[in-house]
């Protein structure tokens, strides 16, 4: 709903002067909160996008370059060595970029989780039914993809404080056993 800043101040005080509900003031703050993950994803997206732009058109420049310096009859082996150099910081730039995409991926679940909250907390018949919240959980475990994310959920969800969880989390990485290794766009 597009409403003019005015409007949306006119109808905050409207509702503070009927009964105030703390439940709706949860789900508003869910949906500020979900709000702002989407916009600061989408403008980030943006430049991001234009760095991978930007990246690939130098890796193709190189490319093209070093396949002239093939054909030509005496290339300066410094001038290999720089290229080298070149290509390789590109690809380490690349793949940083490639994490920027896994992060992306896991603010997206993060927005999505926090708008299926706000929905169920909206409805008072399914915010007392355990029913409602156990398929909410396995709504935002579903769309999880990476077993980083598993394993976190199953912590939180399972009853250990955020900090344990995150714990638990960061030896599972270390150990090898959650795939932090390996990346993927998405």
């Amino acid at each position: 709903m597009n409403l003019p800043i005015a409007g949306i101040t006119a109808r905050a005080s409207g509702e503070a002067a009927e009964s105030w509900c703390q439940v709706r003031q949860t789900v508003l703050m869910l949906e500020l909160a979900a709000a702002q993950i989407h916009v600061a994803m989408r403008d980030s997206g943006l430049s991001v996008e234009a760095l991978m732009g930007a990246f690939t058109t130098l890796v193709e420049r190189l490319h093209g370059l070093r396949a002239r310096l093939d054909v030509s009859a005496a290339p300066s082996a410094g001038l290999d060595e720089g290229l080298a150099a070149i290509d390789h910081a590109l690809n380490e730039a690349l793949l940083a970029l490639q994490f920027y995409d896994r992060l992306a991926q896991r603010l997206e679940h993060v927005e999505h989780s926090l708008g299926h909250l706000a929905e169920l907390l909206a409805n008072p018949e399914q915010v007392a039914a355990p029913l409602a919240w156990r398929r909410l959980q396995e709504a935002i475990r579903s769309r999880y993809t990476t077993e980083e994310e598993r394993i976190l959920f199953a912590a939180v969800v399972g009853g250990l404080p955020v900090a344990d969880a995150i714990a638990h989390y960061k030896a599972s990485v270390r150990t090898g056993s959650a795939g932090a290794a390996d990346v993927e766009l998405f």
